[in-house]
């Protein structure tokens, strides 16, 4: 194992950019395989099996992982090659594995071209075999040139974001349940919060927007209101584009959390419970009026479907914080 931990967690939509470079870089796409629709494709099925790792907060591996009720798969296993040779490999197959494992899958099969010799070898390491089969395939879609095949009618713009969204609380409660009791507690830096904190300050925000849908006071604006439309106009975009919050922004008094917020096993219930309130609020307000809008105390008036998107990135943020986990051992 390397001397950085790898911290595993699942893909925000913020990471495609870098995944794919990545993925460029371990010499995994091919032409007729369009990584953009991968992605795509995955976000749509067991997305929380598709696994990012990093190593000191930046982007070092991935790893596919999928169950269609009678076998396991694994694909875009990678790992940066400046980070090549360290185990990072084996830590991303174990939590692939595990996922796998708890949702019932009895095997996992693989694909690797006969001429991957070091890849083989990779998998043979971890208890693989080669099987009797041939492997066939028949594409249903292409991913090359223009003239795609007609696709599937595109969700609207809200029940992507949506689906983003619990993708990304999916992973956030799924990771901090995997942190030990003496990290719970325990700032990640000093002067910086818990993991206890993290969520309690999570979970306070989704409260406060959701009372605000559900008729109560609007949030305060907390800079002058030209600060606030220059800041929705200058910085919101990049953080709903993924390219992350700016540094130094503090958290309103009504969602900083106390000094001890309660044990994990009450606040990740609470958090889920938060989360799905105000996604019902947001649904029923956008219903109501889809053109509605609501002040956020930084950036002012936004609409739904901002609001929601801007609430997933900064779960996602937050969820970059949380301590790296160990896999459970394989029994």
């Amino acid at each position: 194992m390397g001397e950085e931990p790898m911290h595993i967690r699942p893909f925000c939509p913020a990471d495609e950019p870098a995944i794919i470079a990545l993925w460029q870089q371990c010499g995994l796409t091919r032409p007729w395989n369009d990584p953009h629709r991968d992605i795509e494709r995955k976000l749509r099925v067991q997305a929380h099996m598709f696994l990012i790792g990093e190593v000191e907060g930046r982007l070092a591996g991935s790893v596919m992982a999928g169950y269609e009720g009678h076998r396991g798969w694994i694909n875009y296993l990678a790992v940066s090659p400046a980070h090549q040779g360290k185990g990072y490999g084996r830590v991303l197959m174990e939590h692939a594995e595990r996922l796998l494992r708890e949702g019932g899958c009895p095997k996992i099969n693989l694909q690797i071209r006969s001429t991957n010799t070091d890849v083989i070898a990779f998998y043979r390491k971890l208890g693989y075999g080669m099987d009797d089969v041939v492997s066939m395939g028949k594409r249903l879609e292409d991913d090359q040139g223009p003239a795609f095949h007609p696709r599937p009618a595109v969700p609207s713009a809200l029940e992507l974001r949506l689906s983003e969204h619990r993708l990304t609380i999916d992973g956030f409660t799924t990771h901090a349940g995997r942190i030990s009791g003496s990290q719970w507690q325990t700032p990640r830096a000093p002067g910086k919060w818990t993991p206890a904190q993290e969520t309690a300050h999570l979970m306070l925000v989704y409260a406060t927007f959701a009372a605000t849908l559900c008729g109560g006071p609007p949030r305060e604006l907390r800079v002058p209101a030209e600060r606030a439309l220059e800041l929705q106009r200058t910085v919101l975009p990049g953080i709903l584009d993924g390219k992350g919050f700016p540094t130094g922004a503090r958290a309103p008094a009504e969602t900083a959390p106390p000094d001890d917020p309660g044990d994990l096993g009450v606040l990740l219930p609470q958090l889920r419970a938060a989360a799905e309130d105000f996604e019902k609020a947001l649904v029923s307000a956008y219903a109501a009026s889809p053109n509605a809008r609501i002040v956020h105390p930084y950036f002012g008036p936004l609409g739904l479907e901002d609001l929601l998107g801007l609430l997933t990135a900064h779960t996602c943020h937050h969820t970059g914080f949380l301590p790296a986990t160990q896999p459970e051992p394989t029994r």
